[in-house]
C-alpha cells in the first residue's frame, strides 16, 4: 500500500513539474498562433494632404520596410494623401507613412522626404533663406528659380517651406518670402521637367528634353517657359 501511494505521489509530482516548464510555450502541433514581434510598429493619426519634396523617384512599397515590395514611382511635387498611418522600420531605422495617391494607389513611404499638411510650391525667382521669419536672420543660402518646396505654413509675410535647393545635398528646411512662389501645377511640372533636363549628361539630350518641354501644348500656359526658351538658346547656341 505504501509502495503504491509513493508511486502515485510521484506521477502527481512529475505531472506538476511538466505543467511548470510548459507553461506559457506553444504546445508542439498546437493551432493556436504563435504571437511575433512586427518588423515595423504601426501607429495611427488623422488623414491629411501631403506632398513629396524628394527630387529624384520616392518609392511606394507595400510594406513599411526597406525590402517591401515596390508598387511605382512618387514625382517630386506630387499630390497625395496621408491616410493617418506611421511605422517604423526598427531594422533599418527607418520610418514610413502610408499614403494614397492620386490615382487611388495605397502604399508606404519614407516619412522624412513627404510633407505632410504641406502645398506643393516652384521657385519662380531666386530667394534668400530665413532661418526665422525675420529679416535679421538671413542665412548664407538661398532657393534658386525653379526649385520645388513645400509650403508648411504661413506668419504675416513669410512662409516657411521645405525642400532641397539646387545648390544643395539635402531636404532643408527656411523661411522665404511668398512673392517668390508659385503654387500653379503647370509651373511646378515645367520646374520639375526643366531640371530632369539638365541633369542629362549630353548637351543633344538636354537640348531635346528641353524641346520637348516647349513644344508641349500642355504646359505653353506657364510663366517658366520663357526662361525654358532662353536655355535651350544657350545650349543651342554652345552646341553649334
Amino acid at each position: 500500500m505504501k509502495q503504491t501511494m509513493k508511486l502515485f505521489g510521484l506521477l502527481i509530482l512529475s505531472v506538476l513539474l511538466i505543467n511548470s516548464c510548459g507553461k506559457g510555450k506553444q504546445p508542439a502541433g498546437s493551432d493556436e498562433p504563435v504571437e511575433e514581434t512586427p518588423d515595423a510598429m504601426v501607429s495611427q493619426g488623422e488623414e491629411a494632404p501631403a506632398v513629396s519634396v524628394y527630387w529624384s523617384n520616392l518609392s511606394l512599397r507595400d510594406e513599411p520596410v526597406k525590402d517591401g515590395k515596390y508598387l511605382t514611382a512618387i514625382r517630386l511635387g506630387e499630390k497625395m494623401t496621408y491616410l493617418g498611418l506611421t511605422a517604423r522600420d526598427s531594422a533599418n531605422k527607418t520610418d514610413y507613412i502610408k499614403v494614397r495617391l492620386m490615382d487611388g494607389k495605397e502604399g508606404w513611404a519614407q516619412s522624412n522626404l513627404i510633407v505632410i499638411n504641406g502645398d506643393p510650391a516652384v521657385l519662380i525667382k531666386d530667394a534668400e533663406i530665413y532661418s526665422r521669419p525675420d529679416l535679421l536672420t538671413k542665412t548664407d543660402k538661398a532657393y534658386s528659380k525653379m526649385d520645388v518646396v513645400a509650403v508648411m505654413q504661413s506668419q504675416g509675410e513669410w512662409i516657411e517651406v521645405k525642400g532641397k535647393r539646387k545648390e544643395g545635398s539635402w531636404v532643408e528646411t527656411g523661411w522665404i518670402k511668398p512673392i517668390n512662389i508659385s503654387y500653379e501645377s503647370v509651373d511646378i511640372a515645367v520646374a520639375v521637367f526643366t531640371n530632369q533636363a539638365l541633369a542629362k549628361k549630353e548637351t543633344e539630350d538636354q537640348i531635346t528634353g528641353l524641346e520637348d518641354i516647349v513644344k508641349n501644348s500642355d504646359l505653353s500656359t506657364s510663366e517658366l517657359i520663357p526662361a525654358v526658351i532662353e536655355m535651350l538658346d544657350e545650349l543651342q547656341s554652345e552646341n553649334q
